[in-house]
């Protein structure tokens, strides 16, 4: 190893020792206890008393009175008199805020002097608006119909003629028939009403009405205090039916019959099918103009059918093309 580098190295080790640093020991002097005055707070001793009174001084009961006094919250209820108290409060003066039934909300600065305040609301009682009592009657009534048409299940939908939205305003109501045709509502509101008879399948909902022909105005019955009579019904629903067969004149059983209205077609009547002989009939159609498809394979025909009030209308159904298998 040269010189150069020994010497180098033994300075390095002699300035190292000569510069530690010389360990002391820390010594801590705590602060002195600090001595600060307790906090003060204002007293919260006054107490606001007096009563809530009308333009023309009449006591307002159950009125909200409140306030907020050195940042804290304080309310209270006026008793029947309109009077109120309100305690622990701080210094004066305080903004007093009244909300009460059928008056615009008032606020009031009242000065901390000890006297009883009067707080004068300075609008009238508003008066609102109130609903008459309901008078209701009982209803009983009865459905004929032709011979052979089952009653049992059909439905009666009285719907009022003022609009929903009329204080007071009746509302729908409904009723079944039992096996006779008769029906009772013993809690009827007096109004006028539209009169829809439904058939048993149709129940709780619009249509169809088996009172009236398609075309015509639905009929008004007026119920009076003294139930204006019984409300008699004639079901004047008339039907479809016909043979679904090929050309050599054998059934076609299954076949689809759908049935809607010529004038609304969205109303389209339950679906039924040709029995084993090919025959097929459907009801419950109030007198009208009908749309009739009949669908058998992958053969289908439609016609027109005219019914009319309680008759049955038989429809010529052209044969059916359909491939059998050999």
């Amino acid at each position: 190893m040269p010189l150069a580098t020994l010497a180098a190295f033994g300075v390095g080790i002699v300035m190292k020792r000569v510069s530690r640093p010389v360990e002391r020991p820390l010594d801590v002097t705590p602060p002195p206890e600090a001595q600060l005055p307790g906090i003060v707070l204002p007293p919260r001793a006054r107490t606001l008393s007096g009563s809530v009174v009308t333009s023309d001084g009449s006591g307002v009961a159950d009125a909200l009175v409140s306030t907020i006094a050195a940042d804290e919250p304080h309310w209270t209820y006026t008793d029947a008199a309109g009077a109120f108290v309100l305690a622990g409060l701080g210094r004066g003066p305080w903004t007093i805020t009244v909300t009460a039934t059928a008056h615009l909300p008032f606020s009031t600065t009242v000065a901390d002097d000890a006297t009883a305040a009067v707080l004068k609301l300075p609008d009238a009682p508003r008066t609102y608006p109130t609903l008459a009592k309901r008078e209701l009657a009982p209803l009983t009534g009865s459905v004929s119909a032709r011979a052979g048409i089952t009653l049992a299940g059909a439905e009666l939908l009285l719907m009022p003629t003022a609009p929903l939205e009329t204080i007071d305003a009746p509302y729908p109501r409904r009723v079944q028939c039992d096996s006779s045709g008769k029906f009772e509502l013993s809690d009827l509101q007096l109004g006028e009403y539209t009169v829809v008879l439904l058939p048993e399948w149709a129940s709780s909902g619009t249509w169809p009405d088996l009172s009236r022909a398609s075309d015509a105005p639905a009929r008004v019955w007026t119920h009076s205090k003294n139930g204006g009579g019984a409300l008699s019904i004639d079901c004047i629903a008339g039907a479809v039916r016909g043979i679904v067969a090929d050309g050599e004149q054998n059934p076609l059983a299954g076949a689809l019959v759908l049935v809607a209205s010529e004038a609304q077609n969205e109303n389209v009547w339950p679906p039924v099918t040709a029995d084993a002989k090919g025959m097929f009939m459907v009801g419950d159609l109030p007198p009208g103009r009908y749309v009739v498809s009949v669908r058998a394979g992958s053969g289908s025909h439609q016609l027109i059918a005219t019914v009319r009030a309680k008759e049955t209308t038989d429809l010529a159904l052209p044969p059916f093309v359909v491939e059998r298998p050999r």
